[in-house]
């Protein structure tokens, strides 16, 4: 039922993902050609990267969250079809400002939503519904440098507690997925940006 994104909407083909567990199991690869961006599921260290390095293969990464958080909505808010309030997000590791990379996130709804797709130009990069059910949240991020493809993913709303934990509706339900961006010889002027990081106001 998920809408899913159309691959030709940006002129460009999606980028291959490698995604993995908190059991850090190896990840299955999908390759497409000519990307320069790419998730891998692995939370990068905190050292600075260097700016004199030669502009050979070079590879910048650049750690995100993806996640979502629900509360339950008191009775007296509550109907059939509207049980929770809930968020849809990206964010930076350590919630730090990503606008110096990422142009924009568009988030895929369920249908029945309206409308379905959300474009969030600016941060924070999230989306606030109601609803009762559970599904699958397409994510796509682009990029200040529109020469380089947009990476997808694709996020679970959890609405519920695992079924071991006894649900408390004072207690929201978070979801979150650590991610790694991947990029392979970026352009120069984009470069630039990825080393400069998020600027003070």
């Amino acid at each position: 039922l998920l809408p899913l994104f159309d691959n030709q909407d940006d002129g460009h083909s999606s980028s291959s993902s490698k995604r993995s567990g908190s059991s850090a199991r190896a990840s299955k690869r999908r390759k497409t050609t000519q990307n320069l961006a790419t998730f891998k599921s692995v939370i990068p260290s905190l050292s600075s990267p260097t700016l004199d390095i030669p502009r050979v293969n070079i590879t910048v990464c650049r750690a995100i969250v993806v996640g979502t958080i629900a509360f339950q909505l008191p009775p007296n808010e509550s109907s059939d079809y509207k049980t929770h309030k809930w968020y849809v997000y990206v964010r930076g590791l350590q919630c730090e400002d990503l606008s110096y990379f990422i142009s924009r996130v568009t988030f895929s709804l369920h249908g029945s939503f309206n409308p379905p797709i959300r474009s969030i130009d600016k941060p924070p990069y999230e989306v606030q519904e109601f609803g009762w059910g559970e599904f699958s949240i397409g994510v796509r991020i682009h990029f200040k440098d529109r020469s380089i493809p947009p990476v997808d993913s694709v996020h679970m709303l959890k609405l519920y507690p695992p079924a071991n934990f006894k649900p408390n509706p004072k207690k929201p339900v978070l979801s979150e997925q650590y991610d790694e961006i991947v990029f392979n010889n970026p352009p120069v002027a984009f470069y630039k940006l990825l080393m400069d990081g998020p600027q003070a106001e």
